[in-house]
């Protein structure tokens, strides 16, 4: 192995925490989201720095003292005839932290923290349902067009 290349990280080397308001992290978050979803930093950082009884606190996968993972949530309605429902607003980990159950942790920890909560449905948009299905998630709507899927996960 290269000297230069670090060593591929491991499970336990990963803690799960709520999200502070730490400025550094706002800010890789608000890059990570604007590099995939195209979001404006600045609506990231205001969107994560307001506290909201609404929604479960977004949960962060750090490893050493670096945010390496985020899961957030959101209230959307479910359709245009439905009350506002809380979803998965994003679940993002970082290139080099994938594939080491990272994303796993984030969203078993979230949905455990919004079922706490009293959530009973949980949704997410995404354009990889199979990653959720794996999770015990079931389609909610078919794939539309773009090729993105609306799932759900209850609660009994």
């Amino acid at each position: 192995m290269p000297a230069s290349r670090l060593a591929e990280p491991r499970a336990h080397e990963f803690r799960y925490e709520p999200l502070t308001h730490n400025r550094a992290h706002l800010e890789v978050i608000a890059q990570w989201f604007f590099q995939q979803w195209r979001v404006p930093p600045a609506e990231t950082i205001h969107e994560l720095s307001v506290t909201s009884t609404d929604l479960p606190t977004p949960v962060a996968a750090l490893r050493r003292e670096e945010v390496v993972g985020i899961l957030t949530f959101k209230v959307y309605p479910v359709d245009a005839v439905s009350d506002a429902a809380l979803w998965v607003n994003s679940l993002y980990v970082r290139e080099d932290c994938r594939g080491c159950g990272v994303g796993s942790q984030l969203l078993l920890r979230g949905m455990a923290q919004a079922n706490r909560g009293g959530t009973k449905r949980l949704f997410v948009y995404t354009d990889i349902p199979g990653y959720y299905a794996a999770h015990g998630w079931r389609e909610f709507k078919p794939k539309n067009p773009d090729g993105m899927s609306v799932l759900e996960y209850q609660w009994s």
